[in-house]
């Protein structure tokens, strides 16, 4: 593939090299180059940092906001079928979650537009190390959890370029799995050791949401003293 310019979505592979290949942001390089190394990367231009006008963000933000909030809320009314349920209070309920999915959007079509901009009328490969993830989500929880993800995110950019495609780009994804990194902590050990016995010495309960284990402990002895 002589005279094409690659372009890795989410991480490079033994055939990148400056000359010929972009990574689109620093996380390509993770696991693979220390951050000194990548810092280097980004003063030699290996990658673009898209910066973000902060006036822009929050005129698209209440721009977005005003033209979905209303929408939105009524489609999980709709959805829920809860007539006596107030719209005010479901417009309240959701509204981070409304600037979670414009932020989502927001900063991934940046991405998008760059490489539209600066690469529309050159011969392209885009490049997809991952497989990619299922966009799909059953709950809005799912989306806001994976809007922290990597491979969710670079996914969304694959997409997006696909459905805005030249006819000089040509896309390939190698369908490697994505595997998250484990880290050590010692914290979550000891909150699954708190689970566990509270489920043997609690179990008289039912456990809700921000309830401590003090309050727990409380219920659970006035409980069986009846």
């Amino acid at each position: 593939m002589r005279n094409i310019k690659k372009i890795y979505i989410d991480r490079v592979d033994k055939n990148y090299n400056l000359k010929n290949s972009l990574a689109l942001g620093p996380w390509c390089f993770d696991g693979i180059k220390g951050i000194d190394e990548i810092y280097n990367f980004y003063k030699k231009k290996h990658f673009k940092i898209i910066n973000f006008n902060k006036n822009l963000l929050i005129k698209s933000r209440k721009k977005f906001y005003k033209k979905n909030i209303i929408f939105l809320s009524e489609y999980i009314k709709n959805k829920n079928k809860s007539k006596n349920l107030n719209l005010k209070v479901i417009t309240e309920f959701i509204s981070p979650w409304v600037l979670v999915i414009h932020d989502m959007f927001y900063i991934n079509l940046r991405y998008v537009r760059f490489l539209k901009k600066n690469f529309y009328n050159k011969r392209l490969l885009i490049i997809k190390y991952y497989k990619p993830a299922n966009l799909e989500q059953n709950n809005f929880f799912n989306f806001y959890v994976n809007t922290g993800d990597l491979n969710f995110f670079s996914s969304f950019v694959f997409f997006y370029l696909k459905k805005n495609k030249s006819v000089k780009w040509q896309f390939k994804c190698k369908n490697f799995e994505y595997k998250k990194k484990k880290e050590f902590n010692i914290l979550i050990i000891f909150k699954k050791i708190k689970l566990f016995l509270e489920k043997i010495f609690f179990s008289n309960i039912i456990d809700v949401y921000s309830m401590n284990f003090y309050q727990k402990l409380i219920i659970s002895r006035l409980l069986k003293e009846k």
